[in-house]
């Protein structure tokens, strides 16, 4: 509890004498007054309220300008001029932004604040209890205010997401502006300028300003006045490698394949290849319907760094992937799956979102209850939509399966922790900060085990039709809306679902969705997987995409035996609560030396494993932990053990027609992307499309 707000006497004394000196100058007087008591707030312990975001527009435009040319400090100067009125006035930082699910705002990054009043210097001070609010009196006679700080962008990873190279620029909005608290971020009016470095081309859902030509000299592009909320939802790309795609050439809105790299040789892509992203477009309206967005942008870098990401936005997504993901993203299908994810994130997550993720402002904290279905939906259809798309093929996608099901098997924290709790994971602690037991402690189960639970209510809808309605159905009738027109997101409740999915089939899907989310066992998923006509078993054939994602990371893969994984380096990554590794005494960062005498290599790991089946006698390792080597025997008979899918007899495969295509497509054509020193007015300027 704050104490009661008391003035001290050397503050009161200060006051008296400005009232005295009103007679000289009234203005300069209310200034001082205005800072005197707000001072004098902040002393006792107390900070004038943050207004809430309230219906009310905010009056007049924002301007925003940001010079992101700076590129070997990797700092964004940022200049804003605001219409304020005289009085108080708080601005926010961006906190809790969409599609994180924490609140992932940086703060700390906006240095060198200075506000001013025409040529006066306005001192401002930050709250104590929300430090992303800055508190400054507005004197009489002030219509404008003008905010000038830097975005200082972190130079390595250990500092941050590192968002600027030589190369390559990701330009995310809420990280490079304040806005005025008590008013709705949708009613709060900006126009965005963003200075690039000559020569550099650029993509985004923005649109460019009618008839306001690039500057040639510093690049400078001119937006479209657009609300708030809609800009932090739009992120913008930039480099000086630059090719963009159209993945729907002729169709009535207009979708971009917009990738920057470090080197023109790496935007060469295979018809194949484009033809996989083209057939996604395609695929995905089977399911959802028509569009929900007026035009969409993949904006893509491929580069190591920058930071990773993968992020859904309503008219676009963000990804990082790695360099050779053109050539390579068909043949390791790790690297397949965002792309479509966040695509499907266009209808789940942006245009049908949980009731508890609308909020006023990026100050008000999001809640995660529907996750499950947010984000566990969405990483069904995105698998799903990868293989009928061709990212993938169906033993690949089955492959993948097995081990998704192996996975959510081995999680012994959901005998303590259901599914439901782990919605709270973001905010709990950053996904950055990886758990030291996540099958005891579990991190982000709805991504994988929602998939499940989608996965087995598609096989169960299947079932109880006879095979003629699906989870598509159920998709088609919840995320239909009006066809090529930018829709106004809607919201939903768990009792939507429930009548959704009763509107394709009548169950007691309740009851199910209940059970599943507060589940402590496996039974409802090995059901659920039961229902597609498979099963999951373990045999001695190491998992294809197992071996393809050790071969990219360098992992050794002893979890379904030994129930530990190792790195690179040598050194255990993971360890799986109660496994035999576990009860060995071992956990993650202990190196491994040797195995029953051998020099380690995951060869001889792997090889005395599978020599050690049907025997009493441990396996030994000789391991470094801190400063200590010690010798550790590891009892297990089971040998080698790798999870796949296998036919359940007398029961329908429905996993086939799961990941069957339901439509093809000719593959896509890439068209050259003018400098973004072209006018402005062109109707397809680098990666915008300013004629939908």
């Amino acid at each position: 509890m704050r104490p009661p707000c008391t003035t001290s006497p050397v503050l009161s004394r200060l006051l008296s004498s400005l009232v005295a000196a009103a007679r000289l100058n009234q203005g300069f007087v209310f200034l001082a007054l205005a800072l005197a008591a707000t001072t004098a707030a902040f002393a006792a312990g107390s900070a004038p309220a943050i207004p809430a975001a309230t219906a009310q527009h905010y009056p007049g435009v924002i301007t925003l300008d940001i010079d992101a040319t700076d590129l070997d400090h990797k700092i964004m100067a940022v200049h804003e001029s605001l219409p304020v009125r005289a009085g108080h006035l708080v601005l926010l930082y961006p906190q809790w932004i969409p599609g994180a699910h924490s609140p992932i705002g940086n703060v700390s990054m906006l240095t060198g604040l200075h506000l001013k009043a025409g040529d006066t210097e306005l001192r401002w001070t930050r709250d104590p209890v929300n430090v992303f609010a800055f508190h400054l009196d507005v004197p009489p006679g002030t219509s404008t205010l003008d905010v000038d700080f830097q975005f200082a962008s972190p130079l390595q990873q250990s500092q941050g997401r590192v968002v600027m190279s030589s190369d390559i620029l990701h330009l995310q909005f809420h990280s490079v502006l304040l806005y005025p608290a008590g008013y709705r971020t949708d009613g709060i009016t900006v126009r965005p300028q963003v200075r690039l470095p000559p020569g550099w081309k650029q993509a985004s859902a923005l649109e460019l300003a009618a008839g306001k030509a690039a500057d040639p000299k510093d690049s400078l592009l001119r937006f479209k006045p657009i609300d708030l909320t809609t800009l932090i939802d739009s992120p913008l790309m930039a480099g000086s490698h630059f090719k963009r795609f159209e993945l729907t050439p002729g169709g009535p809105a207009a979708v971009g394949f917009d990738v920057f790299t470090e080197r023109d040789d790496a935007l060469a892509a295979s018809d194949k290849t484009l033809a996989a992203h083209r057939a996604l477009i395609s695929e995905a309206a089977q399911v959802f319907g028509p569009p929900p967005y007026s035009h969409y942008d993949f904006l893509m870098a491929l580069t190591e760094l920058i930071g990773g990401i993968g992020r859904e936005h309503f008219q676009s997504t963000e990804i990082v992937e790695i360099p050779a993901y053109l050539a390579d993203v068909l043949t390791s299908s790790g690297h397949s799956t965002v792309v479509p994810h966040e695509y499907v994130h266009a209808w789940v997550g942006k245009y049908r979102r949980p009731a508890d993720q609308f909020t006023g402002n990026f100050s008000e904290p999001l809640q995660n209850s529907l996750l499950w279905v947010y984000e566990g939906q969405t990483t069904y259809y995105g698998d799903v939509l990868a293989a009928r798309a061709g990212f993938r093929t169906q033993q690949v996608a089955r492959d993948r399966l097995a081990l998704s099901m192996a996975s959510a098997a081995e999680r012994q924290g959901r005998s303590w922790r259901d599914l439901q709790d782990t919605v709270n994971d973001e905010i709990v602690s950053p996904r950055t900060l990886p758990r030291n037991w996540p099958n005891w402690q579990r991190q982000l189960d709805y991504y994988n085990e929602g998939s499940l639970i989608w996965m087995g209510i598609d096989a169960r809808i299947r079932s109880l039709t006879d095979e003629k309605k699906s989870l598509d159905d159920f998709s088609a009738a919840f995320y239909s809306g009006a066809a090529q027109s930018l829709r106004t997101p809607k919201f939903y409740r768990f009792e939507d679902v429930v009548a959704a999915l009763n509107g394709v089939v009548a169950y007691d899907w309740a009851t199910l969705l209940r059970d599943r989310l507060a589940a402590h066992d496996d039974k409802a998923l090995v059901e659920d997987l039961g229902l597609t006509g498979w099963r999951l078993i373990y045999n001695k054939t190491p998992n294809p995409e197992a071996v393809i994602a050790a071969k990219e990371s360098g992992d050794c893969d002893a979890l379904y035996s030994l129930g530990m994984a190792l790195n690179k380096t040598d050194a255990i990554g993971g360890v799986l609560w109660n496994g035999p590794a576990f009860k060995a005494g071992l956990a993650g960062g202990t190196t491994i030396i040797a195995v029953n005498g051998q020099s380690y290599k995951c060869s001889v790991l792997t090889d005395a494993i599978a020599a050690n089946e049907g025997k009493t006698s441990p396996i030994e390792l000789i391991v470094k932990r801190e400063n200590r080597v010690t010798v550790v025997p590891i009892l297990f008979s089971g040998g080698v053990r790798y999870p796949h899918l296998e036919r359940i007899e007398k029961v329908t495969d429905r996993l086939t027609p799961i990941f069957s295509a339901r439509v093809s497509v000719a593959p896509a054509t890439p068209v050259a992307a003018p400098a973004v020193v072209a006018a402005a007015a062109t109707a397809s300027i680098d990666g915008v499309a300013t004629a939908h």
